[in-house]
């Protein structure tokens, strides 16, 4: 994807986008990683349906919905503490 695509979805250039995936290691115990943390950041910054997240990225809503839950916690839990 290009790195325009990427900042217009998420606020995050590319190698942003891969630093903070770097950052929370533990983000590779959710399946397809990346994509809900894309998931996350995508709603945070259009605030769009979980619906019409799952319509986008081609997931049900009901994974929209658990990866949001647990990105959310992971940042909590990791990322924010580290980045305050």
């Amino acid at each position: 994807m290009e790195d325009h695509i990427v900042h217009t979805w998420t606020g995050l250039n590319k190698a942003q986008f891969h630093q903070m995936c770097t950052e929370i290691p533990q983000l590779s115990e959710i399946p397809n990683a990346t994509l809900a943390l894309a998931a996350y950041l995508i709603k945070l910054r259009t605030g769009d349906s979980n619906e019409r997240l799952a319509t986008l990225l081609k997931v049900s809503r009901r994974i929209i919905e658990k990866w949001l839950h647990d990105v959310r916690e992971l940042l909590i839990q990791y990322f924010v503490p580290a980045n305050l």
